[in-house]
């Protein structure tokens, strides 16, 4: 059985930008559900991701990431990062841009040739009537 992608932070917000000195700046970050007024919703988000070093030391070849709706992939791609040891690598999607039709959970999927599907986020996307 292929071991599971190690992953430090794993973070859903509005934007992801580069920030100075190998920062990144995390714009409204989602601390729980995602939560809106209305459905159908066009939601934006960011994603941030760092993959731990502990297990990996070098390049981790190519890392496949999906983001689901329920278990409908809604977007997927393709990254590459180096881990260097005693740091993590970081994949960063500054934006992606969703419609969503009806509560639902997003999910975040990545996996590599050398290490099986992991999931590493899951929210839930509800209606709330006191956000109107």
């Amino acid at each position: 059985m292929k071991p599971k992608i190690d992953v430090g932070n794993v973070v859903l917000c509005d934007f992801v930008g580069l920030g100075a000195n190998n920062k990144h700046v995390l714009l409204n970050v989602f601390s729980g559900d995602v939560v809106v007024p209305v459905f159908p919703a066009n939601l934006g988000f960011g994603l941030y991701i760092e993959i731990l070093p502990a297990k990996i030391d070098g390049a981790l070849g190519v890392v496949h990431l999906s983001v689901l709706l329920k278990d409908t992939q809604v977007i997927s791609g393709q990254a590459q990062t180096n881990i260097v040891a005693g740091s993590p690598g970081v994949i960063v999607i500054p934006y992606f841009q969703i419609e969503v039709l009806e509560e639902t959970t997003i999910s975040v999927i990545i996996s590599s040739d050398e290490y099986e599907d992991t999931m590493i986020l899951s929210k839930k996307i509800m209606k709330s009537d006191s956000l109107k």
